[in-house]
């Protein structure tokens, strides 16, 4: 199982830069950010329906589940087939800036590694809990609950029209996710803990649409290579929480990787928005 996660999880990052790369050159400038609130919104609604049909298949066979996964993969490559035809040609990406000399992105990178790190930690601490109170069939409809806070708030994000700094929005957002997080502490049943799930989601779908749009600052024209590195950190960071969630889980209660996300997510922008005030 390991091994088989490890393979699909390779698939990732390259496939989710190379579609945030495609906004840039398919739509008129002043609709990029509504491009990637569109990409979030879908990729958050697929964390909808994941879950559910997770719960759902697995309540009959584990296998379907693995083999619903799959059918859902090949279609996604299947439409993506037509699009292609004619556009790789036409695309000259410029190089990423190196990370010596650009303090935003490797200040971005680190942040967003600690960002992953929450997502990783809510990936297993959820279950952790439902199972906890007696009611591990509704692991799937809570994190669903955090993918439609996200759905919400890309949706808010997109269509408002923004005058502070891309990456102070971007940090502000992710410190808003660790405070919107740190209620998960106290949450005695599944009742709480879905209402703050779905709070939270409504800070994490802006920060990710924030995130697309740093980058568009830091590295011009070089979007699929610089976010691959991104969501190559919040992956490390994701994998990194979701360990650290399962030791806190067995050893410490369900309370502890729950503070654990909000806190780190939470120093970690504070200390970005802090290095950026130093600096102007």
């Amino acid at each position: 199982m390991i091994v088989l996660a490890g393979g699909s999880g390779l698939s990732a990052p390259p496939i989710f830069a190379s579609a945030r790369s495609v906004w840039v050159h398919v739509v008129d400038a002043d609709l990029v950010r509504r491009g990637y609130a569109m990409m979030s919104l879908v990729f958050d609604a697929g964390q909808i329906i994941g879950p559910i049909v997770a719960s759902v298949t697995f309540l009959f066979s584990s296998w379907i589940g693995a083999l619903v996964c799959g059918a859902f993969a090949v279609c996604g490559a299947l439409l993506s087939l037509p699009a292609r035809r004619g556009f790789d040609a036409e695309v000259r990406p410029a190089p990423m800036p190196s990370l010596r000399r650009s303090r935003g992105l490797t200040g971005l990178l680190c942040v967003s590694l600690v960002f992953g790190s929450s997502q990783g930690v809510v990936q297993v601490a959820v279950p952790a809990a439902a199972a906890r109170w007696s009611h591990a069939s509704l692991a799937g409809p809570l994190l669903a609950c955090f993918a439609a806070g996200s759905v919400t708030g890309a949706l808010w994000y997109g269509s408002r029209v923004w005058y502070l700094d891309v990456l102070s929005r971007y940090l502000r957002f992710v410190f808003l996710t660790g405070i919107l997080l740190a209620p998960a502490v106290v949450a005695g049943n599944a009742g709480q803990l879905g209402v703050v799930l779905f709070a939270t989601g409504l800070a994490f779908g802006p920060a990710t649409v924030a995130m697309f749009e740093a980058l568009d600052v830091l590295a011009p024209g070089s979007g699929a290579e610089a976010l691959t590195w991104v969501t190559t950190a919040e992956a490390a960071g994701s994998a990194t929480g979701s360990a650290l969630a399962g030791v806190l889980v067995t050893r410490s209660g369900i309370a502890a990787p729950f503070a654990l996300a909000a806190s780190a997510t939470g120093a970690a922008a504070l200390a970005g928005l802090a290095l950026r005030r130093a600096r102007t």
